[in-house]
């Protein structure tokens, strides 16, 4: 049976420059999974298999580049170093 298409929610921003400009966010269903490992080569703090429950969340379905982080930010905060 196909998954339902997720919900989708179109924000609207002003950039620091004045320019508005809108940022898609998709829902993301939380949900429960099995965490960690057991396996030898495993490393301490990934044992041991535990379930963690994550709840539902908004996530940008696109990625947010440098260009779209300083029309929003500003130029003086831009956290990259290249």
């Amino acid at each position: 049976m196909p998954q339902p298409a997720p919900r989708v929610y179109l924000q609207e921003f002003t950039a620091a420059n004045g320019q508005p400009f809108s940022f898609q966010m998709v829902e993301v269903k939380g949900g429960v999974f099995q965490m960690g490992s057991e396996d030898e080569d495993g490393y301490d703090d990934e044992k041991p298999i535990h379930p963690v429950k994550v709840s539902d969340f908004w996530m940008g379905e696109y990625v947010v580049t440098q260009a779209l982080w300083q029309a929003v930010m500003g130029e003086e905060n831009q956290p990259s170093r290249f």
